[in-house]
């Protein structure tokens, strides 16, 4: 099914990039919905903030902010759109061009695994925090908002890297039983971000 799924992208290279304008606005998107959520919850229970809520240094500032469309989300939003499709042309163009064989497939489906399992993964962790804010705000027994619990960034970072390190292995397993490309590529993102959030981690005081 996969290897069908990656024809299509191949024959249509425009989609990659309608799929990383949908995923990545989704996941920008989500976290503006989840820091605005936080920041009403600790208006209403007065709490400080002790931590920003976004992880990924380049959007830190903005997210702070609760700005919709900043510059640096612009640029990346409309510049993975023009690239992915751009990208998969040149990978198929460097290993050969022509008829679309096994491994090239193979290759090119592993690209868009890493594409939406990265994407995914974050958007599914965006949804329990809208879900975890709202039942905060709204407890359901009719009481007053629930201060949350906070963790200092670089526990954040940590437990992010956990995480994403959870669904590397299982999409690794997944991966290692089949041998699909999308999980294989997916599983080989997830633990390089792991390992991103990791250093940011050991980085942060």
């Amino acid at each position: 099914m996969s290897d069908l799924v990656t024809r299509l992208f191949v024959a249509a290279p425009w989609l990659a990039g309608l799929l990383w304008l949908v995923l990545h606005g989704a996941d920008f998107a989500l976290t503006l919905k989840g820091a605005r959520l936080r920041a009403e919850l600790f208006a209403r229970t007065g709490t400080v903030e002790q931590g920003p809520y976004e992880l990924n240094p380049m959007f830190r500032a903005d997210v702070a902010k609760l700005r919709p469309f900043p510059p640096r989300f612009v640029a990346t939003w409309v510049g993975g759109a023009l690239a992915w499709p751009l990208l998969l042309r040149a990978v198929r163009f460097l290993l050969g061009g022509g008829p679309l064989d096994e491994t090239t497939a193979w290759l090119l489906g592993a690209m868009l695994g890493a594409l939406v399992f990265t994407r995914v993964a974050i958007i599914g962790r965006h949804l329990r925090n809208l879900y975890l804010f709202d039942r905060m705000l709204r407890p359901r027994d009719g009481g007053p908002p629930r201060a949350p619990v906070q963790l200092d960034l670089k526990t954040n970072l940590f437990a992010s890297a956990i995480a994403l390190a959870e669904g590397a292995v299982l999409l690794g397993v997944a991966a290692a039983l089949s041998w699909d490309a999308w999980a294989t590529g997916g599983a080989v993102a997830l633990a390089l971000v792991a390992v991103k959030h990791a250093a940011l981690a050991h980085g942060t005081r």
